[in-house]
């Protein structure tokens, strides 16, 4: 019959509308999905972009380091070399050796912690940042730096005094605190005036061990204390005796903390002294 003809005719017209609609839809739908997607991997690379250009900029100040601090020791070096060259001849030669070799040895040793302290941040930063915990008493690690640092301290007529009243084991990476415990002590003689007493201290709690390492030197202001940790805000500021250094120590002792799993903070009043404290994980005994 006509009616159910039309029928028919109704329902495939709506039937067709509705498959429309729906593959419209569908449409849509994906597209939102692309974009979405799109959106997601352009931040991605946003991400990656920024992160590479921070890696190529981190380079480019390594090398500045580099070149920058490289050539003022080497310089040293060589100037005093030929001084002891042209000058072993003379009569008054045996009366500046000893200085001239003092001037060498020193700058030798900053060629030393610079190199040192170079290839330990290349190593956690371009090879990934791995570590190896271990449990050990952090009390003989600090006593064996100590004793690295005994005759520079008493050239400079500086005490070092470290009598703990307990033996604290940690748990951590045992080359890196070294490295962290090295420089702070660095640091500390460094700023020290001669007769200045250094300290060194250990505190035990639930989980964690907090090592202080304050000195009586010269302090830090309070716009420095902000950039003391920052590779791109390095500031070098020379000892209370002229002694150099490269501005990254503070920076791997953060980076190497951080990876332990531990905190570092800083106290310090300008003509009174500072006082370094970093924590670490503390070992089950």
């Amino acid at each position: 019959t006509w009616y159910f003809r039309a029928a028919l005719a109704i329902i495939l017209i709506i039937s067709l509308v509705a498959a429309y609609y729906w593959r419209v839809n569908s449409i849509i739908r994906q597209k939102a999905k692309l974009e979405e997607l799109v959106q997601k991997r352009t931040g991605e690379l946003r991400k990656k972009n920024m992160k590479l250009d921070e890696l190529n900029k981190m380079n480019e100040r390594i090398f500045s380091i580099i070149a920058h601090d490289l050539k003022s020791p080497f310089n040293a070096v060589m100037g005093f070399t030929e001084i002891l060259e042209k000058k072993s001849d003379k009569d008054d030669f045996d009366e500046n050796r000893k200085k001239y070799i003092s001037y060498i040895r020193g700058a030798i040793n900053k060629i030393l912690v610079l190199m040192e302290n170079l290839l330990l941040w290349s190593s956690s930063h371009l090879k990934g940042s791995s570590i190896n915990p271990n449990k050990y008493s952090i009390n003989e690690q600090i006593h064996n730096n100590i004793a690295l640092i005994t005759e520079l301290a008493r050239d400079k007529s500086v005490t070092i005094r470290f009598n703990p009243k307990i033996n604290c084991n940690v748990l951590a990476d045992y080359n890196m605190i070294d490295a962290v415990i090295r420089n702070l002590l660095s640091n500390a003689f460094k700023f020290s005036r001669p007769n200045d007493i250094i300290t060194i201290e250990l505190e035990k709690k639930a989980n964690e061990v907090i090592c202080s390492v304050t000195d009586q030197g010269i302090g830090i202001s309070t716009d420095e204390l902000g950039i003391l940790f920052s590779l791109d805000s390095r500031k070098i500021k020379a000892g209370t005796n002229g002694e150099q250094g490269s501005g990254l120590g503070l920076v791997l002792c953060h980076d190497f903390i951080a990876l332990n799993g531990g905190k570092i903070w800083v106290k310090s009043q300008p003509g009174k002294g500072s006082t370094f404290s970093f924590s670490i994980p503390a070992a089950n005994d």
